[in-house]
């Protein structure tokens, strides 16, 4: 890294950042993988060789066949 700094790295052309603040508070839902999956009947989701189970729910007396957002 140390040569490739030396032979490639440039001065800034301007003072300052080009980072801003973000005004979003849930930065970490914002950036992070989500994925969709269906609930099977007996209440678990299949992520990457692993299942789930989801807890029970008070809108719904179950969430079998409902798509979730893992």
């Amino acid at each position: 890294m140390a040569e490739f700094n030396r032979r490639f790295a440039k001065p800034a052309a301007e003072k300052g950042t080009g980072f801003r603040k973000s005004g979003r508070k849930h930065l970490d839902w914002i950036f992070s993988t989500q994925s969709e999956r269906t609930v099977r009947q007996d209440k678990t989701v299949a992520l990457q060789n692993r299942y789930l189970h989801l807890d029970k729910t008070g809108f719904r007396n179950t969430l079998a066949g409902c798509s979730v957002t893992i």
